[in-house]
């Protein structure tokens, strides 16, 4: 059995493991997406998707989970969950420079 991930993915940073001939992803430990100068801000509208505001705004929707480490905060958890993106909610979108500069495009 052949596994295979995409390399902009979330996966990116899992390992596969075999455990009793069953495979698996390690817990994906995610790179943490820090604030920059360049960062715009923006207001979730009725419909925005993670991927889908990825693709607008950055040029790759693969780039859609960069969205959510970047504003996920402890007081305000975003996972890849559509109630997590929530209308009217105000976030940062990085520039897709600053992502390919830090390593994560």
């Amino acid at each position: 059995m052949a596994a295979r991930r995409n390399p902009q993915g979330p996966l990116r940073f899992a390992r596969l493991i075999r455990f009793d001939e069953v495979l698996f992803w390690n817990k994906t430990e995610a790179p943490r997406v820090e604030a920059r100068d360049d960062d715009r801000e923006y207001l979730i509208d009725q419909g925005d998707r993670h991927d889908f505001l990825a693709h607008r705004e950055i040029g790759d929707s693969a780039a859609g989970h960069l969205l959510m480490l970047r504003n996920e905060t402890e007081a305000q958890p975003m996972r890849l969950w559509p109630n997590d993106f929530v209308m009217g909610r105000q976030i940062s979108i990085p520039t897709r420079r600053s992502l390919a500069e830090r390593g994560l495009l």
